[in-house]
């Protein structure tokens, strides 16, 4: 985990071609040029995310702020191509910009300047005590937790599940290895899992596994030398039965193989289902109901705001329909929950009650009056200017808003776009939209 992040290294220069847009990106030791058309920015290589093993991500700053490139370098095919999700993008630009939910999982703070990689303390909670007086008694040891609090010690990064809803008024940085993860973050996951492979779904594969009780630790080791799969699985396998193949290959070989994950580009990941070999079983579709990874407090709240998400994602009015039922019934117990009532405003939207929607977001609003997103949901119901650009001010480096602002008011259309290039001068998309 220590190489979670660190100062961006490239060692070999390189060109990626963007099909569907004809974009172009050359890295060099020290920047990334874009070039679209007519059109070139150039932006320092400045951190690189992931520990290189499958892929390596970068990051540069603009205005302060910490955004991924649209590129990244695979190892193990020795190249380099779009980043993960921008491969099917009708173009590419450096305008994905690093959340906090993205620096937590890569990092041992959420601030934009200077982060660190991620540190002992996110596996074994505060280190004071134990640095000044060390023992065994004054630090959390994953290994000696009970099952759930032990797996979640890993989980707070490595399940994604369908969707990760957190707590009202909780922040999962505040979660600390020995409390129960779903106390600051709802995990929810398909009631019927896709036979498909993603990235960060090995806590859930090794679920559906009839191996047990397996952890994360029983094959991997943070520290100390590597673990032999293989004896692990002697541990209830000492012996083979007589219709196993004879074979001298690892038991992982053959029961964990290597899978190209729908979601990591050029990337195979290993399948910790520990199945029988052959060919997969014909691959399902996502399943539209979801079920809580591990039951915590707000089950429907949380429900009905995870189904919002997975509909958003899949285009699923299925799921969307389930969710404002859900939520509905919901209000009643969570009348100042700004998330709910924005999600129910969203949702009414939908449903093209307007009037209704802009009650909810104005009510969310009044909870949470510096959330940027709030005020540009408002402004999309409303078609408002001020709406809009009270969103750009709380967060001046939203592209979106610059641009629904625009389309709103085509008289003001290069004033507003100008307004955004003074932080981003080199954005294409904005310098396209200008020109």
């Amino acid at each position: 985990m220590g190489r979670s992040f660190a100062p961006a290294i490239i060692r070999a220069a390189s060109v990626v071609r963007h099909a569907g847009s004809r974009t172009e990106v050359t890295i060099t030791p020290d920047k990334f040029q874009i070039r679209s058309g007519r059109l070139l920015a150039s932006y320092p290589a400045v951190w690189q995310i992931g520990s290189g093993s499958h892929a390596a991500g970068y990051l540069t700053t603009i205005a302060g702020q910490l955004f991924q490139a649209p590129v990244a370098y695979y190892p193990n095919r020795n190249l380099w191509d779009v980043a993960p999700g921008y491969e099917n993008l009708p173009h590419i630009d450096f305008n994905r910009r690093v959340t906090p939910e993205c620096l937590f999982c890569h990092t041992s703070q959420s601030a934009q300047i200077t982060p660190v990689a991620i540190s002992c303390e996110r596996c074994h909670g505060n280190a004071e005590p134990h640095a000044l007086h060390p023992t065994k008694t004054n630090v959390t040891n994953p290994a000696r937790l009970p099952p759930a609090q032990r797996a979640a010690v890993c989980e707070q990064c490595h399940l994604n599940g369908e969707a990760r809803i957190p707590q009202p008024n909780r922040k999962l940085e505040d979660f600390r290895p020995g409390q129960a993860l779903e106390d600051y973050l709802a995990i929810f996951v398909a009631v019927s899992p896709a036979e498909e492979l993603k990235v960060i779904s090995h806590s859930e594969q090794l679920a559906q596994s009839k191996c047990g009780p397996l952890w994360c630790g029983s094959c991997h080791k943070v520290h100390g030398e590597a673990v032999s799969i293989t004896k692990t699985c002697q541990g209830c396998h000492a012996q083979r039965p007589a219709s196993h193949p004879r074979t001298e290959a690892a038991c992982e070989t053959c029961h964990m193989p290597k899978r190209q994950a729908v979601d990591g580009l050029h990337t195979a990941f290993t399948d910790h289902r520990i199945r029988r070999p052959g060919p997969p079983a014909p691959t399902l579709p996502t399943a539209l109901a979801l079920r809580a990874w591990r039951p915590g407090p707000n089950g429907d709240r949380n429900r009905g705001l995870a189904l919002l998400a997975a509909g958003e994602r899949n285009g699923s009015a299925a799921q969307l329909q389930e969710s404002f039922r859900i939520l509905s019934a919901a209000y009643p117990t969570h009348p100042n929950d700004p998330e709910l009532l924005a999600a129910l405003g969203s949702l009414l939207f939908l449903k093209d009650q307007r009037e209704d929607a802009a009650k909810l977001l104005r009510a969310a609003i009044r909870l949470r009056p510096a959330f940027a997103p709030y005020h540009q949901k408002l402004g999309i119901i409303l078609q408002s200017e001020a709406e809009l650009n009270e969103a750009i001010r709380l967060d001046p480096y939203d592209e979106t808003n610059y641009h629904l602002l625009a389309a709103l008011v085509p008289s003001r259309k290069r004033e507003t776009l100008e307004r955004f290039l003074q932080i981003n001068p080199q954005h294409l998309s904005t310098r396209k939209a200008l020109n």
